[in-house]
């Protein structure tokens, strides 16, 4: 792994991203429809499906030698989280908290 990799991976740059993204969140999230969220998001989910997906396999081979877990389990996981987060399921899980994803934009009847 190259230095720009580890430092993309340490905790500390993690904090700041999440940091980062907290500072950000107001901002985006008025400027996007839960439409365009969910898409995102499935589309986020529909590549770390892909076993050849780089970053799922960095993530993979680091998680397998920091913590001694067969990587065969670890792609186990991957599939499992990932799979329930597609399209779908995502809409799914809107409308089961509100009436319809557009109630959590604006006013609906």
């Amino acid at each position: 792994m190259n230095d720009a990799a580890r430092r993309t991976a340490s905790p500390d740059a993690l904090g700041q991203a999440l940091a980062d993204a907290k500072q950000r969140r107001p901002k985006l999230a008025a400027s996007r429809s839960t439409a365009s969220i969910v898409e995102a998001l499935a589309t986020a989910s529909t590549k770390w499906l892909d076993p050849d997906y780089p970053p799922r396999l960095e993530l993979t081979a680091q998680l397998s030698a920091r913590l001694s877990m067969d990587p065969a389990m670890l792609a186990q996981g991957f599939d499992h989280l990932f799979s329930s987060m597609g399209r779908e399921a995502l809409e799914q899980l809107i409308t089961s908290e509100a009436a319809a994803a557009e109630a959590l934009e604006r006013a609906v009847e």
